[in-house]
């Protein structure tokens, strides 16, 4: 009798183990992939409950929200060659789960690199064009 609720406790305590290891959940502002040996299976999951089987898929889960990054300042010269130190910050947030997986390995931090190398040059490239004294600063003008 004893054995019974033994092998009954022992076989009950790996059902829960591998029920539990089974599924994930994804919260209301969070994205998910499911991928198997670096191979994106699916990635289009609403929040909930979802099923995956242990051992073989990988969930990974980002945040959903809108993302800010403040960048160091930079210095930038205009056409006539006067500095200007400009402060900026970006705010974003994935669109596309598996397109941002496959790009950045699912890193915010390079994906926050990229972002700042991308904005970083298009402030120049405008800040380059322009005067400071009849584009930029609009109340100094004579």
């Amino acid at each position: 009798m004893q054995t019974k609720i033994l092998y009954f406790m022992i076989a009950l305590v790996a059902f829960i183990l591998i029920a539990r290891a089974s599924v994930f959940t994804v919260g209301e502002g969070q994205l998910a992939i499911k991928s198997t040996g670096g191979e994106i299976i699916d990635s289009n999951y609403v929040p909930g409950l979802h099923f995956k089987f242990p051992l073989v898929n990988e969930v990974t889960k980002f945040d959903g929200r809108i993302l800010t990054d403040l960048y160091q300042s930079e210095h930038f010269l205009t056409r006539e060659q006067e500095q200007l130190t400009i402060d900026f910050y970006v705010k974003w947030r994935i669109d596309n789960v598996r397109r941002y997986y496959e790009t950045t390995g699912g890193s915010e931090d390079v994906a926050n690199a990229r972002l700042g190398e991308t904005i970083r040059d298009s402030i120049k490239s405008v800040v380059t064009q322009r005067t400071l004294a009849c584009d930029l600063l609009p109340w100094r003008r004579s």
